[in-house]
């Protein structure tokens, strides 16, 4: 019993060394192919110099190439806004840029100096890229009208996926460099106006007033869609702001979900200020109404996906319209209009300016005449 016991215990022995004997060459194989892979590897790379792969994968077989003349197109821009004797007045670039020519000049080279994506360079063809007038040009069409980036193809030869990357370049460029000016607390020769000129309205120590603003956010993500759908039952994006008289706007907050309500916004607001007054929250509300007749683009629905890039777009909107207040702040109390009032004589500011002179003449006279009462009412119907 014993002996065959041992004989099996024997043979059990000698078939596990037999099956370590195999496992170790099929270990020494695979070291001897991984070692022979490894020296090809080693062979081909001395022999072959990596290039840096490129940010864009090029030309797809098989798709259609359209050649865009962007000389061209540069050389006709040129031609209508920025040569000495132009086609078109300063009028209509100012109707059409919503900014004067000095002030676009101003924004091109700040622009080129702090990103170099604006400065016009050659590609691997050797041709022009874009000028930095077209692109600029391109990024204000998309933010004043409100243009889809397709459309921008037929009139500057700039296909869709370049006009998004430019106006998104053009909107961060244009909030690093100028946040800290344009968006600065009030400095005291500014608390100095602003008290004077709310004092001679009726509201002495305000410097200007408080409201929100919700922007229809139409490519919102499904998983945000019920953080940011309020009483409309559609996404929205909050914007808190702060205005004066001529509609500069001093803060600016936006990113709160459309589900806060105006008043939860504002008892939550570090710049929340007890006093509503109507006659003084009017400010804001023509700042808004000004705003979104400057740029199109935030009176439409948001198609943007990406939360920071719709921020990038609406502070760089409200900059832009605090530069262009900054440059025509003396025009807006003489029939300058720059809502969708057709007559400037009855535009947004222009009521404003005949309101205050109303007030200003009942503290003079405390009895007018009814006919310069009546004359006022009419205007400001």
């Amino acid at each position: 019993m014993s002996s065959n016991w041992f004989n099996k215990w024997q043979e059990r022995l000698r078939a596990e060394e037999e099956e370590d004997e195999e496992d170790d060459e099929e270990d020494e194989e695979m070291e001897m192919h991984a070692t022979q892979v490894m020296t090809t590897a080693a062979t081909w790379l001395a022999n072959n110099q990596l290039r840096p792969q490129p940010q864009w994968s090029g030309s797809v077989p098989g798709r259609k190439y359209i050649p865009r003349f962007r000389s061209r197109e540069n050389d006709d821009l040129m031609q209508k806004y920025f040569v000495e004797n132009p086609v078109y007045s300063p009028e209509i670039f100012r109707r059409r840029y919503r900014m004067r020519r000095e002030v676009f000049l101003r924004l091109l080279d700040d622009v080129q100096s702090a990103n170099p994506y604006f400065r016009q360079k050659r590609d691997n063809k050797g041709q022009l890229s874009f000028s930095p007038h077209v692109k600029l040009t391109c990024a204000l069409q998309m933010m004043a009208y409100g243009q889809v980036a397709d459309s921008l193809d037929e009139n500057f030869m700039m296909d869709e996926s370049t006009a998004i990357e430019n106006f998104g370049e053009f909107c961060r460029t244009i909030v690093i460099i100028y946040q800290q000016r344009y968006l600065r607390a009030p400095n005291r020769e500014d608390l100095e106006r602003l008290l004077q000129r709310a004092e001679r309205r009726g509201f002495p120590g305000m410097i200007g007033s408080l409201d929100c603003m919700h922007w229809r956010w139409k490519n919102c993500p499904t998983g945000w869609q019920g953080s940011f759908s309020g009483k409309s039952r559609k996404p929205t994006i909050v914007l808190e702001a702060v205005a004066d008289f001529d509609t500069w706007i001093w803060h600016a907050f936006f990113g709160i979900p459309g589900t806060q309500n105006d008043i939860t916004v504002l008892e939550r607001s570090p710049l929340f200020d007890a006093l509503t007054e109507e006659a003084f929250r009017k400010d804001v509300e023509r700042a808004f109404g000004v705003l979104q007749a400057r740029w199109a683009i935030i009176r439409q629905p948001a198609r943007g996906w990406g939360l920071e890039n719709l921020s990038n777009i609406m502070l760089a909107c409200i900059i832009l319209h605090n530069m262009i207040v900054e440059d025509e702040r003396a025009d807006y109390y003489n029939g300058e209009s720059d809502d969708d009032e057709p007559d400037p004589n009855r535009s947004r500011r222009a009521r404003a300016r005949i309101l205050d002179e109303a007030r200003e003449n009942l503290e003079r006279d405390p009895n007018p005449e009814e006919s310069s009462c009546r004359n006022i009412c009419l205007d400001t119907e």
